[in-house]
């Protein structure tokens, strides 16, 4: 579901993790920031953000975020208080949390 610009969702497996099963974005260039705790909070989460229409899609392959200040700020609520949905201002920044 992210947004076809060669970025990764991947899921933590390390199994004594704090934050195993948690997917992370991993943004090219950026590093890796928690999208959501599990794989099923994300599904849900992601429906939410289609049904709201904080993401589109222009077709089959291409989804776009028509404003990614409200995207940022309307994430918080449905996919949590997570790392990449709290990066307002520092876009550009890695917070690891995956110890």
């Amino acid at each position: 579901m992210y947004d076809g610009s060669g970025d990764f969702v991947l899921v933590n497996c390390i199994s004594n993790s704090i934050t195993y099963g948690s997917l992370y974005d991993l943004s090219e260039g950026v590093g890796c920031n928690r999208i959501s705790d599990s794989i099923s909070e994300f599904l849900d989460a992601s429906s939410v953000e289609l049904e709201e229409k904080f993401r589109i899609f222009e077709n089959e392959e291409i989804s776009l975020i028509p404003d990614v200040r409200a995207q940022l700020e309307k994430g918080r609520k449905i996919f949590g208080e997570t790392p990449y949905f709290s990066r307002m201002g520092k876009m550009d920044t890695q917070i690891i949390d995956w110890k």
